[in-house]
């Protein structure tokens, strides 16, 4: 598609664009993206952490999205004590949902994803970024504490692991992709520190995305835990509703829904009151700890080396401010 720039756009004097026309282009293959970005027919790709590398040996460079997707770590059905066959479900225990996070050192997965640039331990799985409504540092991932997730399983009555969800393995579902690359990759190495810190066994079951939310929205994997992204948005009213309230697919917790999202969702006022109305709703959240997340994946593009600046928005997965790019 080619755009071409109107000059009586009503917001021109603020949204200045230095070039009279762009064209998008839809490129699914990555592969084909960077070869047309070295060859000098494309400005602008987007692109993943697999070939940042490539992008920049070949003359280009990388600008980052910040705050495009989370990985988010989650349950169905905590809120039971049983499955579908009878079988506790372990993460009905807080004390139990709190060990497996605390479990998890969030600096390892940001090392998997290529460093703090690219990845950041900040952040709470879509429903708040920092910048979103209501996000606050008493939101923010758990910093890794072995011993305190020991401790907490042992009060849950597992020490070391022991009589851990009746003996049988916690499953991980995934799939390949999952909204980001490596998600595979990431949740092998959750599982891996569930099994060394805590001393519980895990498997990675690598699955399609289609039947993988199909079985897990209807409850088939009640206490089993899904990897995946989670685009971020402004607000996160809808998702915490969708998540939690009655009848969510998350869990079924009226009293959070009445107590503290609803009140939050119907709260009047300037962007300072609803952001203090949600950052209770998001703790009351947090405090129940049905999911979590290590933090949140920054987007990366590939941009041409007559690119000289380009400061994309927060919170879109796609390319945006495109006004804001300078060529030399």
């Amino acid at each position: 598609m080619m755009y071409e720039r109107f000059p009586d756009y009503f917001a021109m004097e603020s949204r200045t664009y230095p070039f009279k026309s762009v064209s998008l282009r839809l490129v699914p293959e990555l592969s084909t993206r960077v070869a047309a970005l070295q060859a000098g027919t494309a400005d602008i790709i987007e692109a993943d952490l697999t070939v940042t590398d490539q992008i920049k040996s070949g003359n280009g460079q990388i600008v980052y999205a910040p705050e495009a997707v989370h990985i988010w770590i989650n349950a169905n059905g905590c809120d039971r004590e049983v499955d579908n066959d009878g079988n506790p479900i372990m993460c009905n225990d807080e004390r139990v949902r709190f060990a497996l996070d605390y479990a998890i050192d969030k600096t390892l997965v940001q090392q998997l994803y290529g460093g703090e640039k690219a990845f950041e331990i900040a952040g709470y799985q879509g429903i708040a970024s920092p910048s979103g409504l209501g996000y606050e540092e008493n939101i923010a991932p758990l910093a890794f504490d072995a011993a305190k997730a020991q401790q907490l399983l042992a009060d849950a009555g597992y020490p070391g692991g022991e009589g851990f969800n009746g003996g049988r393995t916690l499953m991980i579902h995934t799939w390949v992709g999952a909204g980001a690359p490596l998600t595979v990759e990431v949740s092998e190495l959750i599982c891996s520190m569930w099994e060394q810190n805590l001393g519980i066994d895990c498997e990675v079951s690598v699955g399609e995305e289609v039947s993988t939310k199909k079985i897990q929205y209807a409850g088939e994997i009640a206490g089993q835990y899904v990897v995946r992204t989670n685009e971020n948005t402004f607000d996160g009213g809808r998702r915490m509703m969708g998540r939690y309230a009655e009848g969510g697919y998350i869990c079924s917790d009226p009293e959070l829904a009445e107590t503290y999202i609803m009140p939050a969702i119907a709260t009047a006022g300037d962007l300072s009151v609803r952001h203090d109305a949600y950052n209770k709703a998001l703790k009351a959240v947090f405090d129940k700890h049905y999911d979590f997340t290590p933090g949140y994946l920054n987007q990366p593009y590939g941009v041409s080396s007559r690119v000289t600046s380009w400061t994309p928005w927060p919170l879109q997965p796609y390319p945006s401010a495109l006004w804001d790019v300078r060529f030399e």
